[in-house]
């Protein structure tokens, strides 16, 4: 099993705080919820006239 899946909760955990510390917010629900925004974002902008591969779509 890759580690990436054995260890994904600690990995997704560091993540967070990362956001958390970058955005300046005791709130992990915060960081979750912007970081989400911004791939919301991303992904919308970039599939509709974009040559990003397929797995955009």
């Amino acid at each position: 099993m890759p580690f990436t899946y054995r260890h994904a909760t600690e990995e997704f955990r560091a993540y967070l705080a990362d956001a958390r510390e970058r955005l300046g917010t005791p709130s992990d629900n915060v960081a979750y919820t912007c970081a989400d925004a911004v791939f919301r974002v991303f992904r919308r902008r970039c599939c509709g006239r974009s040559s990003l591969p397929a797995g955009c779509r």
